[in-house]
């Protein structure tokens, strides 16, 4: 993540102008093992999230 000053100049900087990440799916942290093969073999594109 870095230090909390790059953090902040991320957050400012997302804000200022739009960016947001892609993301490819959704998942359970039940289907992480799922989640982590797709990652490994590169069939992702975007960010996988995991939610808890």
């Amino acid at each position: 993540m870095g230090t909390r000053g790059e953090l902040q100049r991320l957050v400012s900087m997302v804000d200022a102008t739009g960016v947001r990440p892609v993301i490819d799916s959704v998942r359970p942290l039940a289907d992480a093992q799922s989640g982590f093969a797709e990652m490994l073999n590169g069939d992702q594109f975007g960010k996988i999230v995991f939610t808890i």
